[in-house]
């Protein structure tokens, strides 16, 4: 997956708001799409796979809507908007996927997808030693991309 709207059109059902293109959306995946780089598309891909996947054999797939996917504090956030009839044991293992995806995030390069480590200097990015050299030359040469 390279693009937000290959992931929106790939899973329609849960991304609802990330294919609408009316800007009278108040949902931040419809102004902004998938606000990470493109490192965590994989487990983006995967997360959004085994919660559809979930949602279509228990016949739950219009409870749930994907709000907002992002980067924060060197980490992947999922929001969900879950339907409340949807049952607790459902609730519990769709926020148990997304946990995964979210701790797993902490562990791969959010630039490149390889094998990544938090760092804390200025900002808060899991990044590869690779990306973040990169970056010091980019930032200290002003070497062009």
């Amino acid at each position: 997956m390279k693009t937000d709207k290959e992931i929106f059109n790939k899973f329609p059902e849960l991304c609802t708001h990330g294919l609408n293109t009316n800007k009278d959306s108040k949902k931040p995946i419809a102004w902004y799409g998938i606000e990470c780089d493109y490192g965590w598309y994989d487990i983006i891909n995967d997360t959004l796979h085994l919660i559809n996947y979930h949602c279509k054999y228990n016949n739950i797939l219009n409870c749930i809507h994907i709000v907002q996917i992002k980067e924060k504090y060197g980490g992947l956030r999922i929001y969900v908007e879950i339907d409340k009839l949807i049952g607790v044991r459902d609730h519990t293992f769709i926020s148990n996927i997304i946990k995964k995806a979210e701790a797993e995030s902490f562990e791969i390069c959010e630039v490149c997808g390889g094998h990544g480590k938090l760092r804390k200097k200025d900002w808060f990015k899991t990044i590869c030693w690779k990306c973040k050299l990169k970056r010091w030359l980019y930032g200290i040469f002003k070497i062009k991309k």
